[in-house]
């Protein structure tokens, strides 16, 4: 008899789409059935389009209206959403997060005869204010759950940290999986031609190019790591992504007169394009829960460099003295000298390190983060627990 795994989730994403159609096939061959349920359309701050023509898996959006923002977070409500979760059958339930209303109340509506799982991308440097209301509302909401999702080691360290009793046997690891076939070798979108004319002049004078995917947002960490910049390094910054702090970083490029571009937002495929044709990429982030670019960025072989505040920094990067298997180096975002040492590194990196840092990284890649691995292994784990 097919089971039924239920996904709840705020807003269908274009990384999350891909995630979803491949886990439903994974379920289809081992006895279940994915339903994933999404809060709303979008959110006011994303910037794409979901095609869903491209949606693959079976899915419901309980709302199309506009998501006010307060206390720090999304205001989804969905009495709908809530509404089926009373009445629907299900074997196992996975919640996505804590981040609104709408997750408070489907955390305690989900039925407590079935396994229910609560999915934690935080990390303990990616949250602000660890005493107020919001977080002692979820730490609450967190202790009603006996398993967890988790995306890596700092994920499971913030759990224990809330939920210091939480058994790591009902832990279940389910890293973030990404479009494979956009950074895949042989499949390559042509980078627009100014963006091509940038990097062609960057290679005649010899210099690395970086490439940061960031929302221009204080979280990224764009402003300090930009003010280590020199002018006279031998470097090409491409910064891809839309944001408030636009004009302020414009300002500090220009009196600082450093080589960096900001790029606006960019679609998949070029993003995908543009880290193939870097030498670097490079996340200053002052909290980031776990980003799919440092995933990304093994799979396309490119060394990165990236703040430790990072949620799957250790899951991702290899600092290592064996340059067999360093596919990067980190650096403190708080500690100017630790970023400029960790952007020294870049300058100074070698073409035969460059070239050992990319295999290093497709080898963390296929061990760590490969779609097909991660997903049977994860749908083994919930098979095994309900059983129990």
């Amino acid at each position: 008899m097919t089971k039924i795994l239920l996904y709840i989730t705020n807003i269908p994403t274009p990384y999350r789409n891909f995630r979803f159609n491949a886990l439903a096939k994974v379920c289809e061959q081992n006895g279940y059935h994915l339903r994933v349920l999404y809060m709303n359309a979008s959110e006011p701050d994303r910037a794409w389009t979901i095609n869903t023509d491209d949606i693959q898996h079976d899915y419901q959006i309980f709302s199309h209206n506009k998501v006010k923002q307060a206390l720090g977070m999304w205001l989804h409500v969905c009495p709908k959403l809530h509404t089926y979760l009373l009445r629907s059958e299900y074997d196992v339930a996975v919640l996505g997060g804590l981040a609104s209303p709408a997750h408070f109340i489907a955390s305690l509506l989900l039925k407590s005869n079935k396994l229910n799982f609560l999915s934690v991308e935080s990390n303990l440097s990616s949250i602000g204010n660890h005493s107020g209301l919001a977080t002692k509302v979820k730490t609450f909401l967190m202790r009603r759950f006996n398993y967890f999702q988790v995306t890596g080691s700092k994920a499971a360290d913030f759990i224990k940290h809330y939920v210091p009793d939480a058994k790591s046997e009902h832990m279940v690891t389910l890293p973030n999986v990404i479009n494979e076939p956009l950074f895949d070798a042989s499949s390559a979108e042509e980078l627009p031609s100014d963006f091509a004319s940038h990097i062609n002049d960057a290679r005649a004078k010899q210099q690395k190019v970086i490439f940061i995917p960031a929302r221009l947002i204080e979280e990224k960490g764009l402003y300090p790591f930009l003010e280590v910049v020199k002018p006279s390094d031998a470097i090409l910054i491409f910064i891809a992504g839309d944001g408030p702090l636009k004009a302020q970083l414009n300002s500090l490029i220009a009196e600082n007169k450093i080589n960096v571009v900001l790029l606006g937002a960019q679609s998949p495929e070029v993003t995908a394009s543009l880290m193939k044709a870097a030498d670097f990429l490079c996340l200053p982030s002052k909290s980031d829960p776990s980003p799919l670019s440092v995933i990304e960025a093994c799979a396309c072989g490119l060394p990165i460099l990236a703040s430790r505040n990072i949620g799957n920094f250790e899951d991702a990067v290899i600092e290592s003295n064996d340059t067999a298997k360093q596919n990067g180096w980190g650096f403190d975002f708080a500690d100017p000298v630790s970023t400029r040492n960790g952007l020294e590194k870049v300058l100074h990196a070698s073409e035969p390190e460059m070239r050992a840092m990319s295999k290093a990284g497709k080898a963390q890649f296929e061990a760590r983060f490969r779609a097909e691995r991660v997903l049977q292994s994860y749908i083994d784990a919930l098979s095994k627990w309900g059983q129990k």
